[in-house]
């Protein structure tokens, strides 16, 4: 949801941006390694008393493989985008909170936070991810 609304955004102001200096940083898995965990836990859920995993109130699992700031999707999205002529130019520039909102109302939410996450509770009974994407491919995905 966040990046497809990032790409419109961009479309409708012609040129990318970032939220101030885009330090924030958000975790990143693809959907298909979602699947897999879902499958995974799905399975210890089948297994004997639970299996390995914990259930109930503490069974939390976050799924990740990395992270990513956005300024560097930002720059990524406007390399891909100009060069698909989606933007007018692969230039990006650094929007207030306050100015980001006119292109979306939740904009501060969608791309002025940190959203960080690490996957270790899953990774420690035995899955791992396996879609692992750069930011230039994530830019060419979702353009």
């Amino acid at each position: 949801m966040q990046l497809p609304l990032l790409v419109e955004a961009f479309e409708k102001r012609g040129k990318a941006f970032t939220i101030e200096e885009g330090r924030n940083v958000y975790g990143i898995v693809h959907v298909k390694d979602v699947v897999d965990a879902i499958i995974f836990l799905t399975e210890e859920a089948l297994k004997p008393n639970g299996g390995k995993a914990v259930w109930g109130e503490e069974a939390y699992y976050y799924v990740e493989n990395g992270e990513y700031s956005l300024a560097d999707i930002a720059k990524a999205i406007a390399e891909v985008g100009y060069q698909k002529g989606v933007l007018k130019s692969p230039d990006m520039d650094q929007l207030s909170a306050e100015e980001a909102t006119k292109f979306h109302p939740w904009a501060t939410l969608l791309w002025g936070m940190n959203a960080r996450v690490k996957g270790s509770r899953l990774e420690a009974l035995g899955w791992t991810p396996k879609k692992t994407m750069s930011v230039l491919e994530i830019a060419k995905e979702v353009i």
